[in-house]
């Protein structure tokens, strides 16, 4: 009976052992499963990360890149805009002192004309006295001759205006 019994031990303990060493390596057979998966997962979640990384990547640069151009562009519109902008002030500003120097031009031309005109109408009017031809509507309207007293004028006037009469009228006879 020993024997059998110590066979059947045998057999219980290969049978149990056997059953601890399949244990243990379906447990190591599913670590190792499970580390695959793992793996593959952590493979997925890096590969996914990066592919969104370099798609930022490509994006910020295309946008950096759209910026350079825009700012760019920018630039160039700001800097033309600025040079059309003086250059249409300094136009405005060119005709504007021109206008000035037109208008002060014209101004002293009326004025010295004005001022001729006075004098050729008082160097007139002081021969026409000197002629006796001055009449009594001339010192009404009050003609004022720097230096020369009109009702002065006016008597020699009519005293030579009396004088050529009585000349003329005593020729005649």
């Amino acid at each position: 009976q020993w024997g059998e019994e110590n066979g059947s031990a045998t057999l219980i303990g290969a049978v149990y052992h056997g059953y601890k060493v399949r244990q243990h390596l379906k447990e190591q057979r599913d670590r190792m499963l499970l580390s695959r998966e793992e793996e593959a997962a952590d493979l997925l979640v890096c590969n996914s990360k990066m592919h969104l990384a370099r798609k930022l990547v490509r994006t910020l640069l295309h946008e950096n890149h759209t910026l350079r151009v825009n700012t760019s562009s920018l630039n160039i519109q700001r800097c033309w805009r600025g040079h059309a902008g003086r250059r249409v002030f300094e136009e405005r500003r060119s005709w504007v002192i021109e206008r000035r120097v037109v208008v002060a031009s014209t101004d002293l031309q009326r004025c010295f004309r004005g001022h001729t005109g006075r004098l050729r109408f008082r160097a007139e009017a002081l021969s026409d006295l000197r002629k006796g031809l001055l009449h009594e509507r001339y010192l009404i309207t009050a003609i004022q001759i720097p230096g020369v007293d009109l009702k002065d004028v006016y008597s020699e006037s009519e005293s030579l205006a009396n004088s050529k009469k009585s000349l003329s009228a005593s020729l005649r006879q």
